[in-house]
């Protein structure tokens, strides 16, 4: 459904410009003295080149759905966004998105770093040479 996809490509565009400055904060982290021109050029460019992959990762996206849902099932999902509920929760995902990618960013770096020096450090315990 067209409107469907325009409404996926709104919604994709949406968390691509709240993800900007978890991106700008990873550029001053990693350039500190980088300028305010520099950081309004790469936010343009980064956009930029974000939004030009979205019918691609739509198209992707929407191979994923076909293996899990039948015609039947997307209808009823067009049906329900139509709703209130629906739309509410159409117009709630980018900011819930905005909100929650920090959380998971951060509990990624976190989690993942000690994660990974508990498995070595198991596997040396065993005699793995890692």
């Amino acid at each position: 459904d067209l409107q469907m996809a325009g409404n996926s490509a709104d919604r994709m565009s949406q968390i691509i410009d709240a993800l900007v400055p978890s991106m700008i904060d990873m550029v001053k982290k990693t350039a500190p003295g980088v300028s305010d021109e520099a950081i309004a050029a790469f936010s343009e460019e980064f956009k930029k080149e974000m939004k030009a992959g979205i019918p691609q990762v739509l198209d992707q996206t929407a191979c994923v759905v076909a293996r899990h849902y039948t015609l039947s099932d997307m209808q009823q999902l067009k049906k329900f966004y139509a709703t209130p509920l629906g739309q509410k929760m159409l117009e709630a995902t980018p900011a819930i998105s905005k909100e929650v990618f920090p959380i998971a960013q951060a509990w990624g770096m976190t989690t993942g770093m000690s994660a990974a020096q508990h498995a070595i450090e198991k596997l040396r315990a065993k005699g793995v040479k890692i």
